[in-house]
Protein backbone atom coordinates (compact mmCIF):
# COMPACT_ATOMS: atom_id res chain seq x y z
CA UNK A 1 0.00 0.00 0.00
CA UNK A 2 1.60 3.84 -0.70
CA UNK A 3 2.51 5.63 1.73
CA UNK A 4 -0.10 8.64 2.20
CA UNK A 5 1.60 12.37 2.72
CA UNK A 6 1.12 14.52 4.88
CA UNK A 7 1.75 18.40 3.53
CA UNK A 8 2.74 20.74 6.75
CA UNK A 9 3.32 24.23 6.76
CA UNK A 10 4.77 26.20 9.63
CA UNK A 11 3.09 29.44 9.42
CA UNK A 12 0.50 32.01 10.98
CA UNK A 13 -1.08 33.05 8.11
CA UNK A 14 -1.81 31.19 4.68
CA UNK A 15 -1.64 33.03 1.49
CA UNK A 16 -3.27 32.04 -1.80
CA UNK A 17 -0.15 31.16 -3.51
CA UNK A 18 1.03 28.50 -0.84
CA UNK A 19 -2.33 27.30 -1.24
CA UNK A 20 -2.08 26.40 -4.71
CA UNK A 21 1.68 25.38 -4.16
CA UNK A 22 -0.54 22.58 -1.69
CA UNK A 23 -3.04 22.04 -4.76
CA UNK A 24 0.17 21.56 -7.34
CA UNK A 25 1.76 18.56 -5.02
CA UNK A 26 -1.49 16.96 -4.56
CA UNK A 27 -1.72 16.25 -8.43
CA UNK A 28 -5.31 18.06 -8.17
CA UNK A 29 -4.59 20.79 -10.54
CA UNK A 30 -5.61 19.01 -13.98
CA UNK A 31 -9.10 17.98 -12.28
CA UNK A 32 -9.51 21.07 -10.83
CA UNK A 33 -9.12 23.00 -14.27
CA UNK A 34 -11.52 20.20 -15.31
CA UNK A 35 -14.33 20.78 -13.01
CA UNK A 36 -17.53 22.90 -13.32
CA UNK A 37 -18.52 22.80 -10.00
CA UNK A 38 -16.82 23.04 -6.60
CA UNK A 39 -17.71 22.71 -3.16
CA UNK A 40 -15.45 24.49 -0.27
CA UNK A 41 -17.09 23.02 3.30
CA UNK A 42 -15.86 25.04 6.10
CA UNK A 43 -15.99 24.37 9.69
CA UNK A 44 -18.91 26.89 10.92
CA UNK A 45 -20.03 24.70 14.03
CA UNK A 46 -21.22 27.78 16.30
CA UNK A 47 -20.06 30.17 13.65
CA UNK A 48 -23.29 31.93 14.40
CA UNK A 49 -21.94 33.59 17.83
CA UNK A 50 -18.25 32.59 17.64
CA UNK A 51 -15.65 34.21 15.76
CA UNK A 52 -12.58 32.82 13.94
CA UNK A 53 -10.48 34.20 16.68
CA UNK A 54 -11.62 32.30 19.24
CA UNK A 55 -10.38 29.12 17.17
CA UNK A 56 -14.02 27.58 16.85
CA UNK A 57 -14.39 28.50 12.94
CA UNK A 58 -12.03 28.70 10.58
CA UNK A 59 -10.50 32.10 9.25
CA UNK A 60 -12.17 33.84 6.23
CA UNK A 61 -8.80 35.25 5.52
CA UNK A 62 -7.75 30.78 4.96
CA UNK A 63 -11.17 30.89 2.78
CA UNK A 64 -10.31 33.65 0.58
CA UNK A 65 -7.18 32.14 -0.01
CA UNK A 66 -8.40 29.08 -1.19
CA UNK A 67 -10.98 30.63 -3.07
CA UNK A 68 -8.16 32.88 -4.92
CA UNK A 69 -5.95 29.36 -5.65
CA UNK A 70 -9.30 27.69 -7.14
CA UNK A 71 -10.03 30.46 -8.76
CA UNK A 72 -6.63 30.88 -10.93
CA UNK A 73 -6.74 27.41 -11.45
CA UNK A 74 -10.52 27.21 -13.02
CA UNK A 75 -11.63 30.95 -13.63
CA UNK A 76 -15.07 29.44 -14.66
CA UNK A 77 -16.16 26.93 -12.49
CA UNK A 78 -19.34 27.39 -9.77
CA UNK A 79 -17.59 27.01 -6.39
CA UNK A 80 -20.09 26.68 -3.38
CA UNK A 81 -19.04 27.67 0.16
CA UNK A 82 -21.52 25.23 2.09
CA UNK A 83 -22.71 24.73 5.49
CA UNK A 84 -25.48 22.84 7.25
CA UNK A 85 -27.98 24.18 10.49
CA UNK A 86 -26.50 22.71 13.87
CA UNK A 87 -28.51 21.51 17.03
CA UNK A 88 -29.84 24.12 18.90
CA UNK A 89 -31.57 25.90 16.10
CA UNK A 90 -28.36 27.15 14.66
CA UNK A 91 -28.99 27.76 11.06
CA UNK A 92 -26.65 28.25 8.04
CA UNK A 93 -27.86 31.18 7.31
CA UNK A 94 -27.07 32.82 10.33
CA UNK A 95 -23.77 31.34 10.41
CA UNK A 96 -23.34 32.83 6.92
CA UNK A 97 -24.22 36.65 8.14
CA UNK A 98 -22.52 36.58 11.49
CA UNK A 99 -18.79 35.22 9.53
CA UNK A 100 -19.38 37.50 7.27
CA UNK A 101 -19.78 35.45 4.04
CA UNK A 102 -21.84 37.60 1.81
CA UNK A 103 -19.58 40.26 2.09
CA UNK A 104 -16.56 37.76 1.09
CA UNK A 105 -18.36 36.28 -1.70
CA UNK A 106 -19.67 39.29 -3.25
CA UNK A 107 -16.02 40.37 -3.43
CA UNK A 108 -15.52 37.34 -5.90
CA UNK A 109 -17.48 36.98 -9.48
CA UNK A 110 -20.98 35.76 -9.21
CA UNK A 111 -19.97 32.50 -9.94
CA UNK A 112 -18.57 32.26 -5.81
CA UNK A 113 -21.96 31.21 -3.91
CA UNK A 114 -23.54 30.15 -0.55
CA UNK A 115 -24.88 27.10 -0.50
CA UNK A 116 -27.04 25.97 2.50
CA UNK A 117 -27.27 21.88 2.67
CA UNK A 118 -30.29 22.06 5.26
CA UNK A 119 -32.37 23.85 2.72
CA UNK A 120 -30.54 22.72 -0.81
CA UNK A 121 -32.44 19.98 -3.05
CA UNK A 122 -32.15 16.57 -1.10
CA UNK A 123 -30.79 13.61 -2.94
CA UNK A 124 -30.88 10.34 -1.88
CA UNK A 125 -27.26 9.00 -1.98
CA UNK A 126 -27.55 4.84 -2.24
CA UNK A 127 -25.49 4.40 1.05
CA UNK A 128 -26.58 1.26 3.76
CA UNK A 129 -26.27 3.46 6.41
CA UNK A 130 -27.21 1.36 10.21
CA UNK A 131 -28.18 4.56 11.12
CA UNK A 132 -28.82 7.46 8.98
CA UNK A 133 -32.15 6.35 7.42
CA UNK A 134 -32.69 7.77 4.65
CA UNK A 135 -29.40 8.68 3.60
CA UNK A 136 -30.37 12.41 2.11
CA UNK A 137 -27.55 14.85 0.92
CA UNK A 138 -27.73 18.41 -0.77
CA UNK A 139 -27.82 17.32 -4.73
CA UNK A 140 -25.29 20.17 -5.37
CA UNK A 141 -23.02 18.85 -2.56
CA UNK A 142 -23.58 15.36 -4.15
CA UNK A 143 -22.96 16.17 -7.78
CA UNK A 144 -19.94 18.65 -7.22
CA UNK A 145 -16.64 17.27 -9.26
CA UNK A 146 -14.84 18.05 -6.11
CA UNK A 147 -14.80 18.42 -2.35
CA UNK A 148 -12.34 20.66 -0.32
CA UNK A 149 -13.07 20.36 3.45
CA UNK A 150 -11.48 23.52 5.48
CA UNK A 151 -11.38 22.76 8.99
CA UNK A 152 -9.91 23.55 12.13
CA UNK A 153 -7.30 21.62 14.80
CA UNK A 154 -9.38 20.85 17.74
CA UNK A 155 -9.98 19.03 21.29
CA UNK A 156 -13.79 17.66 21.56
CA UNK A 157 -15.31 16.99 24.74
CA UNK A 158 -17.33 14.09 23.07
CA UNK A 159 -15.27 12.83 20.47
CA UNK A 160 -11.47 13.94 21.70
CA UNK A 161 -10.65 15.20 18.46
CA UNK A 162 -12.02 17.78 15.99
CA UNK A 163 -10.26 18.26 12.36
CA UNK A 164 -11.25 16.50 9.08
CA UNK A 165 -13.37 13.49 9.77
CA UNK A 166 -15.23 15.65 12.25
CA UNK A 167 -15.80 18.45 9.54
CA UNK A 168 -17.84 15.86 7.65
CA UNK A 169 -20.25 15.22 10.14
CA UNK A 170 -21.57 19.21 8.93
CA UNK A 171 -22.39 17.55 5.63
CA UNK A 172 -25.51 16.37 7.31
CA UNK A 173 -28.58 18.68 6.39
CA UNK A 174 -30.34 17.35 9.36
CA UNK A 175 -30.03 20.23 12.05
CA UNK A 176 -30.71 17.95 15.01
CA UNK A 177 -27.29 16.55 14.91
CA UNK A 178 -26.83 15.93 18.41
CA UNK A 179 -28.92 12.47 17.93
CA UNK A 180 -26.23 11.01 16.06
CA UNK A 181 -23.49 12.19 18.82
CA UNK A 182 -23.47 8.55 20.18
CA UNK A 183 -23.00 6.99 17.16
CA UNK A 184 -20.52 9.55 15.48
CA UNK A 185 -17.97 6.92 14.68
CA UNK A 186 -20.78 5.30 12.00
CA UNK A 187 -22.11 8.38 10.97
CA UNK A 188 -19.07 10.14 10.13
CA UNK A 189 -17.65 6.79 8.18
CA UNK A 190 -21.14 7.13 6.17
CA UNK A 191 -20.40 10.45 5.13
CA UNK A 192 -17.41 9.94 4.18
CA UNK A 193 -18.44 7.18 1.74
CA UNK A 194 -21.22 8.89 0.48
CA UNK A 195 -19.05 12.01 -0.11
CA UNK A 196 -14.79 11.85 0.12
CA UNK A 197 -13.42 14.87 -0.27
CA UNK A 198 -10.28 15.14 -2.38
CA UNK A 199 -8.28 17.85 -0.61
CA UNK A 200 -8.80 18.06 3.06
CA UNK A 201 -6.61 21.21 5.37
CA UNK A 202 -6.59 21.88 8.88
CA UNK A 203 -5.66 24.97 10.43
CA UNK A 204 -4.06 25.80 13.78
CA UNK A 205 -4.40 29.31 12.94
CA UNK A 206 -5.52 29.40 16.29
CA UNK A 207 -6.19 25.92 16.72
CA UNK A 208 -7.99 24.89 20.41
CA UNK A 209 -7.33 22.89 23.77
CA UNK A 210 -9.33 22.58 26.67
CA UNK A 211 -13.40 22.03 26.49
CA UNK A 212 -13.57 22.35 22.74
CA UNK A 213 -14.58 22.28 20.26
CA UNK A 214 -16.45 25.59 21.23
CA UNK A 215 -15.98 26.53 24.76
CA UNK A 216 -12.29 25.81 24.53
CA UNK A 217 -9.15 28.00 24.19
CA UNK A 218 -7.49 29.98 21.46
CA UNK A 219 -4.02 28.77 21.05
CA UNK A 220 -1.61 29.09 17.97
CA UNK A 221 -0.11 26.49 17.09
CA UNK A 222 1.00 28.21 13.38
CA UNK A 223 0.28 24.65 12.02
CA UNK A 224 -1.60 23.75 8.15
CA UNK A 225 -1.89 20.43 7.14
CA UNK A 226 -2.92 19.19 4.02
CA UNK A 227 -3.77 15.81 2.79
CA UNK A 228 -6.12 13.48 0.65
CA UNK A 229 -6.14 10.96 3.25
CA UNK A 230 -8.80 12.44 5.99
CA UNK A 231 -7.58 9.44 8.57
CA UNK A 232 -3.80 10.19 7.92
CA UNK A 233 -4.04 14.06 8.52
CA UNK A 234 -6.34 13.63 11.60
CA UNK A 235 -3.75 11.26 13.04
CA UNK A 236 -1.32 13.66 12.09
CA UNK A 237 -3.08 16.77 13.75
CA UNK A 238 -4.04 14.60 16.95
CA UNK A 239 -0.09 13.46 17.54
CA UNK A 240 0.66 16.99 17.00
CA UNK A 241 -1.16 18.43 20.25
CA UNK A 242 -0.67 15.23 22.14
CA UNK A 243 -3.46 12.70 21.87
CA UNK A 244 -2.86 8.83 19.95
CA UNK A 245 -5.01 8.23 17.39
CA UNK A 246 -6.13 4.75 18.55
CA UNK A 247 -7.86 6.54 21.70
CA UNK A 248 -10.07 8.55 19.37
CA UNK A 249 -13.07 6.13 18.79
CA UNK A 250 -14.04 7.88 15.08
CA UNK A 251 -10.67 7.70 13.73
CA UNK A 252 -9.72 4.40 14.93
CA UNK A 253 -13.27 3.67 13.76
CA UNK A 254 -12.30 5.09 9.86
CA UNK A 255 -9.56 3.39 9.72
CA UNK A 256 -10.38 -0.20 10.47
CA UNK A 257 -13.08 0.82 7.78
CA UNK A 258 -10.24 0.83 5.06
CA UNK A 259 -11.22 4.75 4.71
CA UNK A 260 -7.47 5.68 5.44
CA UNK A 261 -4.22 5.42 7.31
CA UNK A 262 -4.21 5.68 11.38
CA UNK A 263 -0.71 4.19 11.46
CA UNK A 264 1.75 7.67 12.71
CA UNK A 265 4.80 5.76 11.09
CA UNK A 266 3.41 4.86 8.01
CA UNK A 267 2.64 8.76 7.12
CA UNK A 268 4.83 10.51 5.01
CA UNK A 269 5.00 13.99 6.44
CA UNK A 270 6.23 16.82 3.61
CA UNK A 271 7.43 20.25 5.00
CA UNK A 272 7.91 21.88 8.35
CA UNK A 273 6.08 19.75 11.56
CA UNK A 274 6.54 21.86 14.68
CA UNK A 275 6.26 20.10 17.49
CA UNK A 276 3.32 21.49 20.10
CA UNK A 277 5.45 22.39 23.71
CA UNK A 278 3.64 22.34 25.69
CA UNK A 279 1.07 19.46 24.52
CA UNK A 280 -2.47 20.65 24.68
CA UNK A 281 -4.81 20.22 27.70
CA UNK A 282 -7.82 18.55 27.77
CA UNK A 283 -11.21 17.80 30.04
CA UNK A 284 -10.65 16.30 33.32
CA UNK A 285 -10.56 12.52 33.73
CA UNK A 286 -13.59 12.79 36.05
CA UNK A 287 -15.49 14.57 33.07
CA UNK A 288 -14.22 12.21 30.48
CA UNK A 289 -16.21 9.46 32.62
CA UNK A 290 -19.41 11.50 32.77
CA UNK A 291 -19.50 12.09 29.43
CA UNK A 292 -18.78 8.44 28.30
CA UNK A 293 -21.15 7.20 30.84
CA UNK A 294 -24.32 9.59 29.16
CA UNK A 295 -23.17 8.60 26.17
CA UNK A 296 -23.35 4.95 27.22
CA UNK A 297 -26.80 5.34 28.09
CA UNK A 298 -27.90 7.14 25.05
CA UNK A 299 -26.26 3.93 23.47
CA UNK A 300 -28.47 1.81 25.33
CA UNK A 301 -31.76 3.81 25.21
CA UNK A 302 -31.02 3.26 21.13
CA UNK A 303 -30.40 -0.64 21.48
CA UNK A 304 -33.46 -0.85 23.72
CA UNK A 305 -35.75 0.62 21.10
CA UNK A 306 -34.56 -1.85 18.86
CA UNK A 307 -35.46 -4.57 21.15
CA UNK A 308 -38.98 -2.98 21.88
CA UNK A 309 -39.51 -2.80 18.02
CA UNK A 310 -39.07 -6.49 17.50
CA UNK A 311 -41.61 -7.24 21.14
CA UNK A 312 -43.84 -5.32 19.29
CA UNK A 313 -43.45 -5.90 15.03
CA UNK A 314 -46.21 -7.88 14.81
CA UNK A 315 -45.76 -8.82 11.36
CA UNK A 316 -42.29 -8.73 10.40
CA UNK A 317 -40.23 -10.11 13.30
CA UNK A 318 -37.43 -11.67 11.03
CA UNK A 319 -36.41 -7.68 9.21
CA UNK A 320 -36.13 -6.09 13.11
CA UNK A 321 -34.17 -9.47 14.33
CA UNK A 322 -31.67 -9.29 11.32
CA UNK A 323 -30.97 -4.63 11.89
CA UNK A 324 -30.62 -5.90 15.86
CA UNK A 325 -28.28 -8.59 15.20
CA UNK A 326 -26.12 -6.21 12.84
CA UNK A 327 -26.41 -4.20 15.29
CA UNK A 328 -25.30 -6.31 17.59
CA UNK A 329 -22.21 -7.82 15.43
CA UNK A 330 -21.07 -4.11 14.92
CA UNK A 331 -21.56 -3.17 18.39
CA UNK A 332 -22.29 -0.06 17.42
CA UNK A 333 -23.57 1.23 20.64
CA UNK A 334 -19.92 0.91 22.01
CA UNK A 335 -18.67 3.54 19.40
CA UNK A 336 -18.90 7.30 19.91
Amino acid sequence: MTEPTVLALHTSSVTAAEVFAFIEEMGLVEKLRRANSVVIKPNLAAGNRFAWQSGVVVSPHMLKALIQAVREINATAKIWIAESDSSGGCLASDKFEFQGYPDLVRSFDPQVQLLDLSRDTMTHVPLESRIVKPMLLSQRLHECDLLVSLSKIKTHRLAGFSGALKNHFGLLPDGDKQKYHPFLSEVITDLIQAKPAEMYILDGNPAMEGPGPVHGIARSISTVLVAADPVAIDTVAAGLIGIPAKRIPHLAYAASQGLGCGDPDRIRIVGDLVSCRPKFRFISFGEKCLIAGGLGLLRTSWLLNKVGALLSSGGEPRRVAKELWFATRSRIWHKS
